[in-house]
């Protein structure tokens, strides 16, 4: 028996009837009542411009309906099914009574609501709204990989933030701080997007919601100054009489932007003869340097003082 051919003969009457069984089936199926659960999302209309929730309302309820099968799916799909709660006339707390009434849904679906399960309450909590411009704290730290370092610490565009939210929470804040993030063995500047972070169940809005910031990075370099005069400290009655070598040479690290404001002037070294007030020494010589620069060697590291005594 060839069933392939049994199968696919007149198989156009065969589908459409199949299709017309379960159309009738169907039919029957939607035509009976139900009773269905539907979760449904709770609005919240009617805010006064100058309040906000400092409390979040339950995000939907669950509401049993009762209709013919074909009614409760087009609800489903199609009905815009919401609970709407007005708060209108509150102007700071509301244990707000959960009704049928407060359930819409679109015209011309024939449905019941049966009741309501959950909740029985929505809580309202509201506070006056309040708007400040309050200081950005970066949360950011940049770690220079070997041979650079940070000329310019974190700058942030923009530095501040508007912060719009319940008084009670605003009118105290000092900062807003942004997302954390490490950055580690970086080799030129960095500009990054950060998120700004509001205190959690603040309930804030941010604007901006973000931040950019920038750190800048150089590459060391190294430089040395020639024929720096030593200056020579004397505490004592006997006067140096003269200091070998009276000038050395003073090598130094640093950022090139660094080392280019810098010349042989701004570079002082001394030493000190207190200690050994008379005769001859070797003394080592102190160096200082202009901030962001940093000692590497002098050449030669250490002079020698001969005193004269003084006349009496």
């Amino acid at each position: 028996m060839n069933w392939r051919r049994i199968l696919f003969k007149n198989y156009g009457v065969k589908i459409a009837l199949l299709l017309m069984a379960v159309f009738l089936w169907f039919f029957v199926i939607s035509s009976r009542e139900y009773t269905q659960v539907i979760e449904v999302p709770i609005r919240i209309i009617g805010l006064k411009t100058d309040k906000v929730l400092i409390s979040d309302p339950p995000e939907t309820a669950d509401v049993r309906f009762q209709g013919k099968g074909t009614s409760l799916l087009l609800l489903s799909l199609y009905g815009d099914v919401r609970m709407e709660i007005n708060i209108s006339t509150i102007n700071q707390f509301y244990d707000y009574p959960v009704q049928l009434e407060l359930i819409n849904w679109a015209p011309g679906i024939n449905v019941d609501i049966m009741e309501i399960l959950r909740p029985d309450t929505v809580c309202i909590r509201l506070d006056e709204l309040l708007e400040k411009r309050i200081k950005i704290q970066p949360m950011l730290t940049v770690k220079p990989s070997e041979g650079f370092v940070i000329t310019e610490n974190v700058k942030l565009d923009p530095d501040s933030v508007t912060v719009r939210g319940a008084k009670s929470i605003v009118k105290d804040l000092k900062y807003i701080s942004t997302q954390v993030k490490y950055i580690e063995k970086a080799t030129s500047s960095v500009n990054t997007r950060l998120e700004l972070i509001p205190p959690e169940n603040s309930h804030l809005s941010l604007d901006p919601e973000e931040v950019r910031a920038f750190v800048v990075l150089e590459k060391i370099e190294s430089r040395t100054y020639s024929a720096i005069p030593v200056n020579v400290i004397s505490s004592s009655s006997n006067k140096p009489k003269f200091c070998e070598p009276s000038v050395i040479d003073v090598k130094v690290r640093g950022a090139q932007s660094v080392l280019n404001q810098v010349d042989r002037n701004d570079i002082i070294v001394s030493v000190s003869s207190e200690g050994s007030p008379t005769g001859a020494g070797v003394f080592f010589p102190v160096v200082i340097l202009p901030e962001g620069l940093e000692l590497v060697e002098i050449i030669p590291d250490s002079v020698r003082l001969d005193y004269e005594e003084v006349d009496t």
